[in-house]
């Protein structure tokens, strides 16, 4: 094509993205993301600003960084998820971006970072409510914050009082400040509710003292 047309032309673009398509759907993000960055930085130039040509490229390649981000994310490596997903929220202020954020700085132990991008993801319609108030207290009880917790808690249990997850965040909370009978009977109306999460039970640091009980 490079030869018909000089490097720069729109229809260079057009190949790179119809490459960056068979990537796609390869799974192969890094090879995709390469060709749709490339056909952007031709649309920049051959075409006025605000073209909506290049505005599309330009959305194609957020959407691939979001998806290479989910797919990091799967596989468990979450500094390079946030990575592709801080391109994205850079320029879109998403807030289900910022919820991936959250979620992977969460894994990576890193949890005032998570509760930071839980409050993004919150402000920006991106997180549901119970969804907030779980995963922020859970990141405030890492951080032995318990008076913050108590909160996250309170308002989960406002929002969905009859689910088995307020009663095993109560568990949490207990087993935090040592209160074993507490902890126990909150569990045991968790189960009660459904709770079934034996991963859970079995891998909680808080739970320690209680799990041969």
């Amino acid at each position: 094509m490079e030869e018909v047309y000089e490097s720069a032309h729109p229809h260079i673009a057009t190949s790179y993205n119809n490459l960056a398509s068979i990537y796609f759907y390869l799974e192969n993000f890094s090879g995709a993301i390469e060709m749709t960055q490339q056909a952007y930085a031709i649309l920049k130039v051959a075409l006025p600003e605000g073209h909506p040509n290049t505005e599309t490229a330009k959305r194609n390649l957020l959407f691939l960084y979001q998806q290479y981000g989910d797919h990091l994310r799967g596989l468990g490596n979450y500094g390079l998820a946030i990575e592709q997903y801080e391109l994205v929220f850079a320029e879109t202020q998403n807030g289900e971006i910022a919820n991936g954020i959250g979620l992977c700085y969460y894994y990576l132990t890193e949890y005032q970072q998570a509760i930071d991008y839980y409050q993004e993801a919150y402000d920006n319609q991106g997180i549901t409510a119970p969804a907030y108030w779980n995963n922020t207290g859970l990141a405030h009880s890492k951080l032995d914050q318990l008076p913050q917790a108590h909160k996250c808690f309170s308002e989960l249990q406002k929002l969905i009082p009859d689910d088995g997850l307020v009663y095993r965040n109560w568990c949490l909370y207990y087993c935090l400040k040592g209160e074993t009978q507490p902890a126990l009977d909150h569990l045991a109306k968790a189960i009660v509710l459904g709770y079934d999460n034996l991963d859970w039970l079995q891998t909680e640091p808080a739970l320690a003292h209680i799990r041969d009980t």
